[in-house]
């Protein structure tokens, strides 16, 4: 922990070098900063859509701005043209012009209810009734943040050499302006440590399902009941990088930092599938049966932060200000530097759990959506092909299905966009100091600080398509099969945000990528016959062979059902 803090307080450091410039009287009442970043218990934040109450007097979205941003500002003891003139010198004007973000979409989620591992695990049933559930477990080791990249520099620009050159500037000069030779951090190094983290996600619960079987028609029900859980996730070896660069945490600091910033969890209901099928054409050697489906929006949980954290999505910025550091290093005794320190911590990982409550703060359904559609199912007997009596008991299998997601809305995080123009100032002018300095301040929370708005969202159409090879013999039977699944880019009707932070947002780096999936599931099925039912019990796996936008994922079900 000891070498954590000496590394980081090396950004205290930096402050130390008004030492050589400041003219302002030094003063007993430091006041620190507030940084409560989910606002909730900020009493005097601000926020930096300046002409907001005038622009947009009627927009809903005011009720939240009054209830998390008040009014009173902090005043300032230093000359703001002291400040500035030192963030300029050390290149801070040119990181600040520089995406730190490269996406902000969430992460692109299949619904259990499309897993072929729920799939009937026979092609025909006797009975008219099937009443089952399975117990199930679901792994994604890692989760595409871009249609191709599972690592996080694909999302956030730890690879970027701009930005790695401009922050890596920034730090030989602070280094050459103490005069310290040991300030060499290499950030290009650091950076690296965390480029290829992902997102892991589990989920495990019970699938419950009933069917009811008419002469021609059949109706088919499913819900869920089950534990989601994500986390950011790096490799022993990256673990162990990071350990020997910063110094390990005792295993009881660990727990408590993944449980507050790097673990989401919560446990509820699923969305409901419905679906009723009819014959379409029956004959000997095949049969087509047409149906329609519903995923209808029950999702909801019963409860969250069981070994993480259920993270807030705000939509304001958390307070900021330069001066309180500057005043701080006017003093630099050890308490003042410990108050900087928890400062800083405490904005960074505001922004931290932002970014965690964007990529790991998943829906346990389809967020709200209804879903309509239409599928078709086919079976074909082996044996009229093949006349062997291996074949006898096989029967090809396939369902083609095209669903329909309807708009519904969101919160969705956004980051403001980089305008070039803005930067076109005279940070000279001892006049415009003030805002100057109020300007990268704005700039320096813009940059790192993703905020929330409602968002009404059309989904991309769903298309799938399932097949496999079914085994039903007297004692037991098997399937295997393959499964493609693939979900277009969705769109955005409206955001619910004032007209001036509309035109700041970067909206296109909020759009998900389009996402695929192919998979090969299999089962086991053994039956136990009694006097007024059967009972049959499986044992059901799949696993990813290709993706694009989403990750690779596997999982097993035990599944237990009874026919009457």
């Amino acid at each position: 922990m000891t070498k954590i803090k000496n590394k980081l307080k090396y950004v205290f450091i930096t402050t130390m070098i008004l030492s050589r410039c400041l003219t302002a009287d030094n003063t007993n009442n430091i006041i620190a900063a507030n940084f409560d970043t989910t606002n909730k218990e900020n009493n005097h934040p601000l926020d930096f859509d300046n002409d907001f109450f005038f622009d947009d007097d009627d927009d809903p979205f005011i009720n939240e701005f009054l209830d998390t941003v008040g009014s009173n500002l902090p005043t300032r003891k230093i000359d703001p043209n002291d400040i500035i003139n030192l963030l300029c010198e050390i290149g801070a004007k040119e990181i600040l012009q520089t995406d730190f973000f490269l996406h902000t979409n969430p992460l692109n989620q299949r619904s259990l209810l499309d897993e072929p591992l729920f799939e009937p695990d026979r092609c025909y049933f006797a009975s008219p009734w099937v009443v089952g559930f399975h117990t199930f477990a679901r792994k994604k080791d890692r989760s595409n943040f871009t249609f191709r990249s599972t690592c996080i520099d694909s999302y956030l620009a730890l690879s970027e050499p701009t930005l790695l050159e401009r922050i890596q500037n920034t730090i030989n000069i602070i280094r050459d302006l103490l005069d310290k030779p040991q300030f060499n951090i290499d950030i290009n190094k650091i950076f690296s440590l965390f480029a290829r983290a992902s997102v892991e996600e589990r989920r495990g619960g019970f699938m419950f399902h009933i069917m009811r079987q008419w002469q021609n028609a059949t109706l088919r029900i499913l819900f869920p009941i089950y534990y989601l859980e994500s986390n950011f996730s790096l490799s022993q070896a990256d673990q162990n990088a990071i350990a020997e660069e910063f110094g390990a945490l005792d295993q009881q600091e660990q727990d408590n930092f993944k449980k507050r910033h790097f673990i989401s969890d919560k446990l509820g209901v699923g969305d409901t599938r419905i679906e009723l099928d009819f014959d379409l054409i029956e004959r000997e050697a095949f049969l087509i049966r047409l149906g329609a489906l519903a995923t209808i929006p029950t999702a909801f949980k019963w409860g969250a932060g069981f070994r993480g954290t259920d993270f807030p999505k705000p939509s304001t910025f958390p307070v900021f200000d330069f001066d309180t550091l500057f005043r701080l290093a006017e003093n630099p005794t050890k308490e003042n530097a410990e108050i900087a320190f928890s400062l800083l911590s405490k904005f960074f990982l505001g922004a931290l759990d932002r970014l965690s409550a964007d990529l790991l703060d998943t829906t346990l359904g389809n967020g709200g959506h209804l879903g309509l559609g239409l599928f078709l199912r086919s079976h074909v007997p082996v044996h009229p092909l093949i006349k062997k009596s291996w074949a006898q008991n096989l029967t090809y299998a396939n369902r083609i299905s095209v669903e329909y997601l309807f708009p519904g809305t969101q919160k969705r995080f956004f980051i403001n966009k980089i305008n070039e123009q803005e930067f076109e100032r005279d940070f000279s002018n001892l006049n415009d100091a003030q805002e100057n300095l109020t300007f990268l301040e704005e700039k320096f929370i813009e940059r790192i600080y993703l905020r929330a708005f409602n968002t009404k969202i059309q989904p991309g159409v769903i298309f799938r398509w399932t097949s496999k090879l079914c085994h039903q013999g007297k004692r037991w039977g098997f399937n295997i099969g393959t499964d493609f699944w693939i979900q277009d880019k969705e769109k955005f009707r409206s955001i619910n945000a004032p007209k001036k932070t509309l035109a700041q947002l970067d909206i296109a780096k909020a759009i998900p990528p389009v996402a695929y999936q192919g998979k090969i599931f299999g089962s086991i099925v053994v039956k136990a016959e009694q006097p007024q039912r059967t009972w049959f019990i499986s044992l059901n796996a799949d696993g990813t062979i290709s993706n694009q936008g989403l990750g690779e994922d596997y999982g097993v079900s035990l599944n237990i059902e009874t026919t009457f």
